[in-house]
Formats: structure tokens, C-alpha cells, sequence
């Protein structure tokens, strides 16, 4: 009787177990590459007149500036750069629509230049060749197209001085000197209405209690 219980009950936990799903497989593994990959398409920028749409993608694995009309698809894109090994970085257009700011250091030396390159006739330029330093872009003001406000460490390697740049001819000019020692890129903050001089501030390191107006 106990052996015909036995058996009963295998038979039972047989058909029990038949009748379960089979367990899944375990999901494949995601290439490290989606996440740490450089994005086929990134840094998308409109701009100011709203006819083109600028971008970055690689070119032979080094990301370069494009741009295409805003209603056209990115198939009809054209470069504007061909940089190889040092990727353009920061891109920005120029207020008048004419040209794509960058920053661009050589072979990692984190010595930036700033270019420009022409949305037209895709000449790319420094506009600080020769500099020593490093520069940031600070601000693009509305009333004067052909201008960029940049901080620049030529003068002294541990603080930035703000400067003014001609896009078209690069002539570049001192506009503060940084005396007191301020932070750099976040020491420079544009006001909403920054179209002049006199509605760009330079805001100190948090623990000084100065504020230097232009």
C-alpha cells in the first residue's frame, strides 16, 4: 500500500512539473558600446534665423560639425568640418547665423583655441591663434553679431581674463582684466538682456564677498 502511494505520488509531482513553463533564458548581455559610445547624432542647435539645424556626428571616428536645412532630413546633411583625432567641442552659432563657434584643444594638451568655421564656404579659422593659455566661450551678445565674450588664461595661467573677439577678422581686445582672482567661465555671467558691456558681470569665488561689475 505505501509503495502504491509512493508511486502515486511521483507520477503526480512528474505530471505536476511537465505541466510548468520552462524556465527563460536569461536576457542578453548589452554591449558596453550603447552606453560609452560616442551618439551617432548629438549637440543638435537651431540657428538664431531658424533655417538650419547644426549638429555633431563622427566622421571616421572623430565628431565633426554638420548642418542641414531645418526641414530637410539628416541624410542631406553636409560636414563642415574633417577633423581627425581632435574633435571640435562647445559648438555655438554666431548670432548672425554666418558662422559655428568651437573650442578645440591639440593632441589633449587642454590648451583651447577658439574657431569658427563658415557655414557657407566651410573655412575653418582660429580666431586665437598664438595664445598660450586656454579660452571658454562666455556669451554671444544679441546687438553685436559679430562679437563673442570668451575667458582667456593667456595673461596668467591660474585665472581667466574676460576678452572680446571679432568673429570676422579675430582682432581680439582686453575687456577686464581679472585682478581679483575670480573664477573662470562661471565667474562671467550674462544678464538676460546682455547685448553691451555694461550687463556683463564677473561674480567672484563664494567665500571672497566681492562683486565686480563692467
Amino acid at each position: 500500500m505505501r509503495a502504491k502511494l509512493t508511486l502515486c505520488l511521483c507520477v503526480v509531482a512528474c505530471l505536476m512539473a511537465a505541466a510548468l513553463p520552462a524556465k527563460a533564458a536569461p536576457p542578453p548581455l548589452i554591449d558596453r558600446t550603447q552606453f560609452f559610445a560616442d551618439p551617432e547624432i548629438s549637440d543638435a542647435q537651431v540657428s538664431p534665423d531658424g533655417r538650419l539645424l547644426a549638429f555633431v556626428k563622427p566622421i571616421a571616428g572623430t565628431r565633426n560639425i554638420w548642418v542641414k536645412q531645418i526641414d530637410e532630413p539628416f541624410e542631406k546633411a553636409r560636414p563642415l568640418t574633417t577633423a581627425v583625432g581632435d574633435a571640435p567641442q562647445g559648438l555655438r552659432w554666431s548670432r548672425d547665423s554666418r558662422y559655428i563657434l568651437f573650442t578645440d584643444d591639440h593632441s589633449g594638451n587642454v590648451k583651447f583655441n577658439l574657431y569658427a568655421v563658415g557655414v557657407e564656404d566651410k573655412t575653418v579659422r582660429n580666431l586665437t591663434d598664438g595664445i598660450t593659455g586656454s579660452v571658454e566661450i562666455v556669451t554671444l551678445p544679441e546687438k553685436a553679431p559679430d562679437k563673442v565674450y570668451v575667458g582667456l588664461n593667456d595673461r596668467d595661467p591660474s585665472w581667466g581674463d574676460l576678452c572680446s573677439v571679432q568673429i570676422s577678422t579675430a582682432k581680439r581686445e582686453l575687456v577686464r582684466k581679472n585682478d581679483y582672482h575670480l573664477l573662470t567661465g562661471a565667474s562671467y555671467v550674462p544678464l538676460p538682456d546682455c547685448d553691451d558691456l555694461s550687463v556683463i558681470r564677473m561674480v567672484p569665488i563664494a567665500d571672497r564677498g566681492l562683486l565686480t561689475g563692467l
